[in-house]
């Protein structure tokens, strides 16, 4: 009996922190100024403390997964309205993929809840922004 109990619980508490996984995904452009109408997308989902799993999505009608990410918030702003964070893999430090990260350099508009910048994903920068309403 303490078994299922046990079991129900965890089963329980794993099915509740399933759903408070919430996901955020900007619109991505190569330059800035020339947005695609079919929507490419990176997606930050929680999934732990500090864990996050970041997703790189295209096509509006059969969306295809780019890339997916599963990393460590090493470093986050420290103001209202900008958006300095970096992810990356928390490994021990002789780990190869330690110099991989992704940065985000953004603003916020706080009245309406706008971000915009840029995000640099390894070696590549893309410019970023919240979806158009």
């Amino acid at each position: 009996m303490k078994k299922f109990l046990g079991m129900f619980f965890f089963s329980a508490v794993m099915s509740l922190s399933g759903f408070a996984a919430q996901e955020t995904c900007y619109q991505v452009s190569p330059n800035g100024t020339a947005w695609s109408r079919t929507p490419e997308s990176l997606c930050i989902t929680e999934t732990g403390d500090r864990e996050v799993a970041i997703t790189l999505k295209t096509g509006a009608f059969h969306e295809q997964e780019i890339a997916k990410f599963n990393l460590t918030l090493l470093q986050q702003a420290r103001c209202r309205d900008c958006n300095a964070n970096m992810y990356g893999v928390a490994n021990p430090s002789n780990s190869t993929f330690n110099a991989f990260a992704i940065r985000f350099n953004g603003k916020m508009n706080v009245s309406t809840r706008e971000e915009a910048g840029t995000v640099s994903i390894g070696q590549t920068t893309l410019f970023y922004r919240t979806y158009p309403q």
